[in-house]
């Protein structure tokens, strides 16, 4: 008989697969909860279903903005090149004559014919229904639904500064023409 005991691979694989199975487990029941975590075994997350359509309802919202900001950069972009294109000294007038026509240029498709005025006014109307939408999730169904609305509260928010300026600057430019 040989002085030292080996145990079988399959006795190894059982163990750390127990192990691996109680570490697992441990981090769930910790983070979810025994109801989170069977929801999560057998549904596929840790949420019951009313609970889990309010997260969707919010992963939509997310996309939304994500479309906004995409927006807001491109708009943002064609200011700046509006800004390039002026010659030293040009009136804001002139700099948003020279913007409109790069957002112009940029939405060439007629059914997209879009001029300044109504990018800005659509997508701050767009990130008003969003806030709308954000609010009537109820929150009380689920601590984690609490912190993911002031999340995407405060995302809105910093797009709806980013399209304040710009309104303002466009508001401006208006009031110069007159």
């Amino acid at each position: 008989m040989p002085s030292s005991w080996r145990p079988p691979l399959t006795t190894l694989a059982i163990t750390s697969a127990a192990a691996t199975l109680s570490y697992c487990l441990y981090h769930s029941v910790s983070k979810y909860g025994w109801e989170g975590t069977c929801w999560y075994v057998w549904e596929g997350s840790p949420y019951p279903p009313v609970v889990r359509q309010e997260f969707s309802s919010l992963d939509q919202i997310e996309r939304s903005l994500k479309t906004e900001s995409r927006s807001l950069d491109r708009l943002e972009e064609a200011y700046e090149r509006a800004k390039l294109n002026s010659v030293d000294g040009a009136t804001s007038a002139t700099i948003i004559s020279n913007w409109d026509t790069h957002v112009q240029n940029s939405y060439k498709k007629p059914k997209n014919a879009m001029t300044l005025e109504k990018l800005l006014a659509k997508i701050s109307y767009n990130l008003d229904q969003c806030a709308a939408k954000v609010d009537a999730v109820p929150s009380k169904k689920h601590k984690d639904l609490k912190s993911r609305k002031k999340v995407l509260s405060n995302e809105i928010v910093k797009l709806m500064a980013r399209a304040d300026t710009y309104l303002e600057l466009f508001k401006e430019a208006q009031r110069q023409q007159q």
